[in-house]
């Protein structure tokens, strides 16, 4: 009995672990949760802000001029009429980390990449495609069958 209590408690607390980085292609940026519901964004090792974040980080991308991040997870509080939603957040960077745009998914996110004009960014779902344009703020979709054509940015090193 004591053995199951154990790894109870063991898997308890694992359950709440957020371990994802992401990092940019060149090293120079990475984002972690902190603190169960902040992100750190450093540039060079070196911190550049603390964000409130309210998801945690299962994937995301830093365009390559490091202008913006994207990142995307599931919620931290689970909402039982949606329990398959994730979440995406895109950032600007400049001077420090800040919010503009947050969106929910109903059906999780496969992809999400910058494209060669730093302000769009493709976004891969379940149920289709967005391309969000974060200048003006806007988004076209796609229907699953329908992926558009987009040049996305690329690790030189990859």
């Amino acid at each position: 009995m004591k053995k199951y209590f154990l790894l109870f408690l063991l898997a308890f607390f694992l359950a709440d672990a957020r371990a994802e980085v992401v990092n940019s292609c060149d090293g120079i940026y990475s984002a972690q949760i902190v603190g169960g519901s902040e992100m750190r964004v450093t540039r060079n090792g070196r911190e550049i802000g603390i964000v409130k974040i309210d998801h945690d980080i299962s994937g995301g991308v830093f365009a390559s001029n490091g202008r913006r991040l994207v990142v995307y997870g599931m919620p931290n509080k689970v909402d039982l009429r949606s329990p398959q939603a994730v979440f995406l957040s895109i950032y600007t960077l400049n001077p420090r980390p800040r919010m503009i745009m947050e969106k929910t998914y109903g059906g999780g996110i496969y992809e999400a990449a910058f494209g060669t004009q730093s302000n769009l960014v493709f976004i891969s779902g379940r149920f289709g495609f967005d391309i969000i344009d974060t200048k003006k703020m806007k988004i076209k979709s796609f229907d699953p069958v329908s992926e558009p054509p987009f040049s996305r940015q690329r690790c030189k090193n990859g």
